[in-house]
């Protein structure tokens, strides 16, 4: 493993959730997403999709690989690197953003 690029090595304990203005809708079997703020529009395909879905600021990187590995029937320690590098992109894209960062106190 070559750990040199970019930020795909976002911790498992990392809970993303979808930004604010960012507007999701199903067109045939993509998902697409257009950014309000910037009114850029972006594609996600079924995989990419699945874990945009489960991205809601409670979820961890963890969960997100769990709940996707026992859909699938595989090992989440499999899908890690890829829920990562799914996950960093959208963060790049400013599509997603970390659940801790406005709403810190997350009342039950």
């Amino acid at each position: 493993m070559h750990h040199s690029e970019a930020p795909t090595d976002i911790p498992l304990s990392f809970s993303p959730h979808k930004k604010a203005g960012v507007m999701a809708q199903q067109v045939l079997d993509e998902m697409v997403l257009y950014d309000d703020n910037t009114e850029m529009g972006y594609s996600l395909n079924a995989s990419a999709r699945f874990i945009w879905d489960l991205c809601d600021g409670e979820r961890t990187l963890g969960s997100i690989c769990e709940e996707i590995a026992r859909d699938l029937e595989v090992d989440a320690a499999m899908l890690h690197k890829d829920v990562q590098t799914t996950v960093s992109e959208l963060l790049k894209l400013g599509l997603l953003k970390s659940g801790v960062e406005e709403s810190e106190s997350a009342s039950s």
